[in-house]
C-alpha cells in the first residue's frame, strides 16, 4: 500500500518554499534604499531607512517602470526614451548638473531625478535644486553611489525643496 501523505506533503512543502521566497524578494526592495531624512532640531541628524508608515508606492513605480526618460552624460542628452511628458531625468555623471539648470519647458513634468556618483570626489561639488523654477513636479530625487558614503555626505551634497524627497543607495557599478 502505498502511503498518500507524501505527495501530498511535497506539494504543501513546494507551496510554502515558494510562497517563501517570493515574499522575502519583495521585501528586500527596500533593505538598501534609504531615505535622507530632514532636518529637525529635536531630531539629531541622520539618514536611514524610512519609516513604513511613509509611502514609497510612486517612488518604485517612477524608478521601477517605463516612464519617459532623458539620459545625460557630459552635460548633453544621450538619448530620450519613451514619448509623451518627460517624467525622470537620469544624470550619469557629475559635469551634468548644470544640464538640470537649463531653461526648458519639458522639465514641468518630472518628477524623478537619478543621479549616478562614480566616486566620493562626485560630493565634493554641490547638487542645489532648491530654487529650480523649472521642476514643478519634482517629487524625488535618488542618487546612486558607486563606492561608501556617510549621511552627512550626502546630507551636504543636495539642497532641495521641503516637498522632495531623496533617496539614496550604495550600489554596485555594472
Amino acid at each position: 500500500m502505498k502511503n498518500k501523505t507524501t505527495p501530498s506533503f511535497f506539494f504543501l512543502f513546494l507551496f510554502l518554499s515558494i510562497l517563501f521566497l517570493s515574499s522575502n524578494q519583495v521585501a528586500a526592495q527596500d533593505y538598501d534604499i534609504y531615505e535622507l531624512q530632514k532636518e529637525n532640531p529635536s531630531v539629531s541628524k541622520s539618514a536611514g531607512k524610512v519609516d513604513k508608515s511613509k509611502n514609497r508606492t510612486e517612488f518604485y513605480d517612477l524608478y521601477q517602470n517605463l516612464h519617459t526618460t532623458i539620459y545625460v552624460s557630459n552635460n548633453k542628452i544621450d538619448k530620450v526614451y519613451g514619448e509623451g511628458d518627460i517624467k525622470r531625468i537620469t544624470l550619469s555623471d557629475n559635469n551634468s548638473f548644470a544640464f538640470l539648470n537649463t531653461d526648458n519647458d519639458q522639465f514641468k513634468e518630472v518628477k524623478l531625478i537619478t543621479v549616478k556618483l562614480k566616486s566620493k570626489n562626485d560630493l565634493n561639488q554641490v547638487l542645489d535644486l532648491s530654487d529650480s523654477p523649472h521642476f514643478v513636479k519634482l517629487k524625488y530625487v535618488f542618487l546612486k553611489c558607486y563606492f561608501e558614503y556617510t549621511d552627512e555626505d550626502i546630507q551636504n551634497f543636495i539642497k532641495v525643496t521641503p516637498n522632495v524627497r531623496v533617496f539614496h543607495i550604495s550600489a554596485n557599478p555594472s
